[in-house]
């Protein structure tokens, strides 16, 4: 099964999480066809609990709702989706050490694979500022650096996981 966020726009933004089963087999009197099933709501989230929503992440055994609950884009919260289900919107303060990558892809990585990076951080490029980010969860810090040669100082496997992303969107997209 599959995962997807979305917002609805209108008077009151309300963002959703929809569950995408794999196709059901139906027998039509000509054979076996595999038929789509439709998305289903699983939750929701009113923009008061979450402004600007990144999307999702599977972390360990969890799938994570990301996003910042301010319009200043100071604060991350991480949420488990199997909480919001039940219409809880309770902050995580430690994802056991991890680190969360958050683009237009997201990751989960372990903090012992990059050393340099804080566990318990989402790792994030500002949209409204050129620089990278990392926010840690337990501390509520986040570290600012311009995007520069420095910046992959900071956070080395940045250049990795970018590159890999691209080079799956590449195959992805068959270009």
């Amino acid at each position: 099964m599959v995962y997807t966020a979305s917002t609805s726009c209108g008077k009151n933004n309300v963002h959703q999480v929809l569950q995408i089963d794999p196709p059901v087999q139906d027998r039509d009197g000509q054979g076996v066809v595999r038929a789509l099933q439709p998305p289903k709501l699983i939750a929701t989230v009113p923009e008061h609990k979450l402004v600007y929503p990144y999307g999702l992440v599977e972390c360990g055994s969890e799938i994570l709702v990301l996003g910042h609950n301010d319009w200043f884009g100071s604060q991350i919260l991480v949420c488990k989706l199997s909480d919001i289900m039940l219409q809880r919107f309770i902050p995580m303060k430690s994802i056991g050490g991890s680190i969360l990558f958050i683009d237009e892809r997201s990751i989960s990585v372990s903090s012992k694979v990059l050393p340099t990076v804080k566990g318990d951080s989402v790792v994030y490029i500002h949209s409204g500022h050129p620089y990278l980010a990392q926010y840690h969860l337990g501390s509520a810090a986040c570290q600012r650096q311009s995007i520069t040669a420095a910046s992959m100082a900071v956070c080395p496997g940045l250049v990795a996981l970018s590159t890999m992303f691209s080079a799956a969107a590449f195959v992805i997209s068959g270009a």
